[in-house]
């Protein structure tokens, strides 16, 4: 296996193609999986490209784009799984994210080594309730994706040989998961007996679950039993650890080669569109991932629709200004908040709100130093966690004015709306503190929200707007989505006609996020078509867009 490594900027060409992220723990896992894996379409090497504390694999998976991602043991504790997915999420932003490897099974005699355990629940079982010799389970159980599960438990032409006599099994149900490694009969049976029914455990998909339902995303643990637990996990333990994770991965390979497993999610093979110059619309692969980008980044410039909203930010970066972007999901403000500061030549550092509570002010700006000392280098001074929001605050002014000069720090996702009135009170206090302690900062704030800050403070409007500019990011006009659209045709050379043109514009509802998404069913739903594109256009738009 070859790698080649890459920048967080080369990285920015490759991100819209992972819509799956591949968590693994152990190194076995890990080579596991990379046994199967190949480099994408058109390259010679597995990309490799690392971000913060994680290091992350750029490949294919049977017929898929995936992006995996190595875990440290356990779900909590730095590099662990919580931190490992939540990083992966907000780096990657996947549809989907899968955890496969070995677990240990609970019924030697119904359960073989190399079995398949697929997650249809994870139980937290670490909190739990003593009282008067009984034991009330206080932990958590969370619900793996539906559809995902529907697809590993029913593998189409799957087998994996453990034996030349015996097959692996797909076993679906009920795992456990804690911090705990288990190799203690008894103690599995007491927690079987305090959770029935269980199909095995791990240690690992508590993160996993927590983290990907606070992100809303689709989930799965996948891994093969490799022990039970019992007192005898040093028997054979490599070999039978190998057997476990390669039968795992081998279960996802043959649900990984299926061209329309994951329609449903909107996922779909790398490269499935066909060429036959009589028959298909031509679609270069790169410049159709390119066009229908949702995360901006230097190589979609040419497929940025620059509009009149641009350039009033642009002027508000020129003038050194803090911006807030608010306006309904689909918008656009992200994407018009990291192009205009990219083609300015600034230095961007993210921080994302999108899943923090912001019900506790103090966490949430302590959350926010946290995240800003993993930016910078800080050997020379030992930053502790603050005890007061004002402390947080001077911190958050020193670490941004000592190592970030000349930059935006760009906070997405602020949760702002009825129930979070005092979020945009303090960080407009952060802005205020921020020009009064360093008058001649060279560093500029640029946040994101979907609810209308200004609503909030009212009555401090006029204050507010000397420290900070606003730009809602109202619905576009009709002009401006038949825009986008043929801009984006004129890229990929494919010409659908004025009449689904406009049906597609309609459809939209002025969201362009919309647009790209209806435009990009409608050039997948063409490929899997054996007939010309005009009869895939008309087809499309009578079922899918169900317009007759």
């Amino acid at each position: 296996m070859n790698y080649k490594s890459i920048s967080e900027e080369n990285f920015a060409e490759y991100v819209d193609l992972m819509s799956i992220v591949l968590v693994t723990v152990t190194q076995i896992e890990k080579e596991c999986l990379h046994e199967r894996l190949t480099p994408l379409h058109g390259l010679e090497n597995i990309l490799v490209v690392q971000k913060q504390f994680y290091t992350y694999y750029l490949g294919m998976l049977g017929k898929y784009a995936v992006c995996h991602v190595e875990s440290r043991m356990g779900s909590s504790g730095a590099g662990a799984s919580t931190m490992t997915v939540q990083q992966a999420i907000e780096f990657v932003k996947p549809t989907f994210i899968m955890m496969v490897g070995i677990a240990f099974g609970v019924n030697n005699k119904e359960q073989r080594i190399g079995d398949v355990l697929v997650s249809e629940l994870i139980i937290q079982y670490e909190n739990i309730k003593v009282k008067r010799g009984k034991i009330q389970c206080r932990g958590y159980k969370q619900m793996s994706s539906v559809l995902l599960l529907n697809r590993f438990v029913n593998p189409i032409g799957w087998e994996f040989a453990l034996t030349p006599t015996r097959r692996s099994r797909v076993l679906s149900g009920n795992m456990l998961s804690g911090e705990k490694l288990i190799d203690d009969v008894k103690y599995r049976n007491q927690l079987v007996r305090l959770f029935e029914p269980v199909v095995g455990g791990e240690m690992e998909g508590t993160g996993l679950a927590s983290v990907a339902h606070a992100y809303s995303k689709n989930w799965l643990v996948i891994k093969g039993i490799c022990d039970f637990a019992d007192g005898n996990k040093g028997i054979n333990k490599v070999k039978k650890q190998y057997l476990a994770a390669r039968a795992a991965v081998d279960l996802c390979c043959n649900v990984f080669n299926d061209n329309f497993t994951f329609k449903d999610l909107g996922v779909f093979p790398l490269e499935t569109l066909k060429e036959e110059d009589n028959v298909f619309c031509k679609i270069d692969q790169t410049v159709f991932r390119d066009a229908t980008f949702n995360a901006y980044s230097v190589t979609k410039e040419a497929y940025y629709l620059n509009r009149e909203i641009d350039v009033m930010y642009s002027n508000y970066i020129a003038a050194k200004a803090n911006i807030w972007s608010f306006g309904k999901s689909g918008m656009g403000k992200t994407c018009m908040t990291f192009r205009n500061l990219i083609q300015a030549g600034k230095r961007i550092f993210v921080i994302d709100f999108s899943s923090i509570e912001a019900s506790n002010m103090l966490s949430f700006f302590e959350y926010m130093q946290a995240r800003l000392l993993d930016f910078v280098d800080h050997k020379d001074t030992t930053w502790l966690s603050p005890v007061s929001i004002m402390q947080a605050m001077d911190n958050i002014c020193e670490i941004a004015n000592r190592y970030l000069n000349d930059s935006y720090i760009v906070m997405e996702e602020m949760p702002v709306d009825d129930d979070n009135d005092n979020v945009f009170k303090h960080v407009f206090s952060l802005i205020v503190k921020n020009s009064i302690q360093y008058p001649d900062s060279a560093v500029n704030f640029a946040f994101t929200s979907i609810g209308d800050p200004k609503k909030r403070v009212l009555s401090m409007a006029e204050k507010i707007g000397e420290k900070i500019n606003f730009l809602e990011a109202i619905e576009w006009t009709t002009k401006e989505m038949s825009l986008l659209l043929q801009l984006m045709l004129d890229m990929l050379n494919c010409n659908i006609g004025p009449h689904y043109s406009s049906i597609l514009v309609e459809k939209s509802y002025n969201n362009p996020r919309k647009l790209k998404t209806n435009l990009r069913d409608l050039i997948l739903f063409s490929q899997f078509k054996d007939q010309p594109f005009e009869t895939s256009l008309q087809q499309y738009f009578e079922t899918d867009m169900r317009h007759e």
